[in-house]
């Protein structure tokens, strides 16, 4: 008979371990254990098989999408984990064209990112060049020519910042929520093709030109909204109203003369 067991009655026991060196060993188990499932759980985070194999860019017509891949820094081959996907969307809306962006990890190998294009909505004149400009200001092309450019432009400004891809900045910021008002205003009304210019040299005698060459007079930008709808009825009821002149200063009384 071991020496560590001895009779009680008909029944051999052995005596227990003492606690404090129990508690010890099953700490240590514990601690392997839980060392063995990390090592385990890295190296089937570190396999191949989460390395980005396949980059999907959605949503683009104007921006290539090697441009847009470009631009994420994300490398094919390279750990999915290592996608940051908010630090992407921060770099790709400083893209030209890039309105919204959105950037998804589809495990185990795949990113796909998401972008919703800005569009044209004006061009401010400026030193020669036509600054193609979204509603909200963003800067997204520079054309020097006014052949090309079918949308609205924007006279009596003076741009101190613009670069493709920013946000356009004007010396006065009176004029500039003026002019980024206005383009909302008729891009809301889906005017903006009756309009070849706007003047805003005087914000109390705020002007636009139609393409039919009609002379629209705002006023000031109080009741612009209304205006603005108000002028497009005028539009479609009258036809061409080429030469015309409108005033729209009183809202309480429109004239037309001309035609």
């Amino acid at each position: 008979m071991n020496k560590l067991e001895y009779n009680q009655g008909r029944e051999i026991i052995s005596p227990k371990m003492p606690e404090p060196l129990r508690k010890k060993w099953t700490g240590k188990r514990k601690a392997g254990i839980i060392c063995i499932c990390a090592g385990l759980l890295l190296a089937f985070l570190l396999s191949p098989v989460f390395d980005v194999a396949d980059i999907r860019v959605n949503g683009t017509d104007k921006i290539p999408v090697e441009s847009a891949i470009s631009a994420s820094g994300i490398v094919k081959g390279a750990s999915i984990f290592k996608v940051n996907p908010g630090k992407i969307e921060s770099k790709l809306t400083t893209m030209a064209y890039v309105d919204t962006v959105e950037v998804k990890r589809k495990f185990p190998s795949v990113v796909e990112i998401n972008i919703t294009e800005s569009r044209e909505a004006a061009y401010i004149y400026f030193i020669g060049n036509y600054v193609g400009i979204d509603e909200n200001g963003k800067i997204l092309e520079i054309k020097q020519s006014a052949e090309d450019v079918a949308l609205p432009v924007i006279v009596g400004t003076n741009v101190t910042e613009f670069g493709i891809g920013n946000m356009i900045k004007i010396d006065d910021e009176d004029k500039q929520k003026t002019v980024f008002d206005i383009v909302k205003q008729l891009g809301t009304a889906e005017i903006r093709d009756s309009i070849k210019t706007i003047d805003v040299f005087d914000l109390n005698d705020i002007r636009f030109f139609t393409i039919s060459e009609a002379t629209v007079n705002m006023g000031s930008m109080d009741d612009m909204i209304y205006k603005i709808a108000f002028l497009k009825k005028i539009l479609e009821d009258n036809g061409d109203n080429r030469g015309a002149f409108i005033d729209m200063t009183n809202t309480d009384k429109v004239t037309v003369r001309g035609s």
